[in-house]
C-alpha cells in the first residue's frame, strides 16, 4: 500500500501543479501526446525510408512546403489573436473567421491547381504528379493552428495531445501502405489525411457556433494580417519550407535528402518545444493582460534556460553522431541526409530556444520589429544557401544557411529577453558549463572524423560528449522545477 499511496500522491501533485507548477503540468500534457505522436511517426519514417527514393522524398518535401506557405496566407494570422482577445465571444469569432478563410483558400487552391493541370500547365512547381495533395494538407494545416490556438487559451492541452496522435497513425498507416504497393504519391497522401483527421479531430460545436460577428473581430485584430502575416510567411519560407529553392538549385533528390533530415530534426521541436510556446503564449498574453511584467519576465527567463538545458544535449546526438545514426537507422543511403542533419543542428538547437520565445514580442504588440528581423532572417538564410550554387557545393550552401540561423536566433532570443527585462549575463552564466561540454564535445567529433580515425573512434568520442553534456543539463532542469533550490 505505501507504494499505491506514493503514486496517488504524486499523480495529485500532477494534477494540482504541485510536482511540475501549471505551466509543467500543462506542458506535459501536451508533450506526452507530442512524444507518442514523434515515436510512431519515427518509427514510419524507418520504414517508408525503404519504401520510398531521396527523389520521392524531395517531391513530398515540396509538397508539403508549398502547403505550409499557403496554410500561413489562409489564416492571415489572425489565429495568433485567439488568446488575446478581451472576451471568450472574440476568442470564438476569431476561430471561426480561420476556419472559413482557411476552407475558401483551400477550395480556391484546388481549382487553380486543376485548371492549370487541364490546361497542361505543371502545377506545384516541382512537387510532380502529387501537387493534388496540396489543398487538403494546407487546410488541414491552417485549421489545426487556430483550433489548436482556442483550446490553448482554454487550458485543454489533453485534447490537443490526443489529436496529434490519432493523426500520426493514420499519416504512418497510410504511407506505409500505399507504399507497400508502390504508390509514389503515397508520402504527401499519407501526410494530407493526418492533417485533415488532426484538424476534423479538434473541431467541436463550438467552433462552428455562430456567435460574435468574425467581421467585428477581423476589424478588431486587423494589425495580424497587416503586421504579422509577411513576417511569418517569409519564417516558413526560410525555415520549414525551403525545399522548392533547394529542389531547383540542387535537384530533386538533393532536397529530398534535405527534407529527410530536417523533419527528423524538427521532431524535438513538436515534442517539446511547440509544447512550451502553447502553453506560454496564452499564460503569457494573460499576465500582460493582467500587467504583470515581472512575472512573465521569470516565466520567460524559466523557459529560455530550460528550453537551452533541453537542447543542447538532444541536438548534440545528432551533430556527433549523425551520419552514423543515418545509415545505420534509415539505410546507407540516407547517410547524406545525416551528414546534412549534423551541419543543421547548431540552427536548429538555437530555433528550438528561440520560436517558442516569439510569442512573447507578440504577446507584446512588437510586430514590426518581427518584421524587420523576419526580413533580415530570410535575407540571410537564402543568401546562405545559395552560397553552394557559387560554389559548387550544395554542402558548403547549407552549412552557411545554418550558420545563418544560429545568428539570427541567437540575436532575436536576446532582444526578446532585453524586452521582458530578463538579465541576459546571469543567463549566460548559468548556461556556461553546458555550452563549453558541448563546444569541446564537437571539437573532440569532428578531430577525430578529420585524423580520419576508425568508425568505432568516431562513435566513443560522439557517446562520450553527449554523456558528458547530458549530466549537467540535467541536473540543472531538475533545479528548475517548482520547489527546488536555484
Amino acid at each position: 500500500m505505501p507504494a499505491y499511496d506514493l503514486r496517488v500522491s504524486i499523480l495529485r501533485r500532477f494534477k494540482d501543479g504541485t510536482l511540475l507548477g501549471s505551466s509543467g503540468r500543462d506542458i506535459a500534457y501536451l508533450s506526452s501526446g507530442a512524444m507518442l505522436s514523434q515515436i510512431v511517426l519515427v518509427v514510419g519514417q524507418i520504414v517508408t525510408a525503404r519504401l520510398y527514393g531521396p527523389a520521392e522524398f524531395g517531391h513530398f518535401a515540396v509538397v508539403l512546403a508549398w502547403a505550409n506557405i499557403l496554410a500561413v496566407l489562409a489564416t492571415m494570422r489572425y489565429e495568433m489573436a485567439i488568446p488575446l482577445a478581451e472576451t471568450e465571444e472574440g476568442a470564438g469569432a476569431l476561430t471561426r473567421l480561420c476556419v472559413v478563410t482557411a476552407s475558401v483558400v483551400s477550395v480556391g487552391t484546388l481549382l487553380v491547381l486543376g485548371g492549370l493541370a487541364l490546361a497542361g500547365t505543371s502545377p506545384g512547381l516541382l512537387a510532380g504528379g502529387t501537387w493534388w495533395t496540396i489543398p487538403f494538407i494546407l487546410w488541414g494545416t491552417a485549421v489545426f493552428a487556430a483550433i489548436r490556438m482556442a483550446a490553448s487559451r482554454a487550458g485543454d492541452f489533453a485534447r490537443v495531445g490526443r489529436a496529434g496522435v490519432l493523426a500520426s497513425f493514420v499519416q504512418v498507416l497510410a504511407q506505409v501502405g500505399l507504399g507497400l504497393v508502390g504508390w509514389s504519391p503515397g508520402l504527401a497522401v499519407g501526410q494530407g489525411l493526418g492533417r485533415v483527421v488532426n484538424a476534423a479531430r479538434m473541431t467541436t460545436r463550438e467552433v462552428v457556433r455562430s456567435g460574435a460577428s468574425m467581421r467585428a473581430a477581423a476589424v478588431r485584430w486587423r494589425r495580424m494580417p497587416l503586421l504579422n502575416t509577411f513576417p511569418a510567411l517569409l519564417n516558413v519560407v526560410s525555415v520549414g519550407a525551403v525545399a522548392p529553392l533547394v529542389a531547383r538549385w540542387y535537384g530533386v533528390a538533393f532536397a529530398g535528402q534535405f527534407g529527410f533530415a530536417t523533419r527528423l530534426l524538427a521532431a524535438p521541436a513538436v515534442l517539446l518545444g511547440q509544447a512550451v510556446s502553447q502553453v506560454l503564449f496564452p499564460k503569457l498574453a494573460r499576465l500582460d493582460r493582467d500587467s504583470e511584467g515581472a512575472r512573465a519576465g521569470a516565466e520567460l527567463r524559466r523557459a529560455t534556460e530550460a528550453l537551452a538545458l533541453v537542447s543542447l544535449p538532444v541536438f548534440s546526438v545528432v551533430w556527433l553522431l549523425g551520419p552514423e545514426l543515418f545509415a545505420v537507422v534509415f539505410g546507407a543511403r540516407w547517410r547524406e541526409a545525416g551528414v546534412l542533419a549534423a551541419v543543421m543542428a547548431p540552427w536548429l538547437a538555437a530555433n528550438f530556444v528561440s520560436s517558442p520565445l516569439s510569442t512573447y514580442a507578440t504577446v507584446r504588440d512588437r510586430l514590426g520589429r518581427i518584421l524587420l528581423i523576419s526580413l533580415a532572417e530570410a535575407g540571410s538564410r537564402i543568401v546562405g544557401l545559395y552560397t553552394g550554387v557559387l560554389t559548387g557545393s550544395p554542402l558548403v550552401g547549407v552549412a552557411w544557411y545554418s550558420v545563418a540561423g544560429v545568428v539570427i536566433c541567437t540575436v532575436f532570443t536576446s532582444w526578446v529577453l532585453s524586452l521582458a527585462g530578463v538579465r541576459r549575463r546571469g543567463l549566460l552564466r548559468d548556461l556556461a558549463i553546458p555550452v563549453v561540454i558541448a563546444l569541446a564535445a564537437v571539437a573532440a567529433s569532428v578531430s577525430a572524423r578529420l585524423l580520419e580515425a576508425p568508425p568505432t573512434v568516431v562513435v566513443a568520442v560522439g557517446v562520450v560528449g553527449i554523456l558528458a553534456l547530458s549530466a549537467p543539463c540535467g541536473r540543472r532542469v531538475l533545479r528548475l522545477l517548482p520547489g527546488r533550490a536555484r
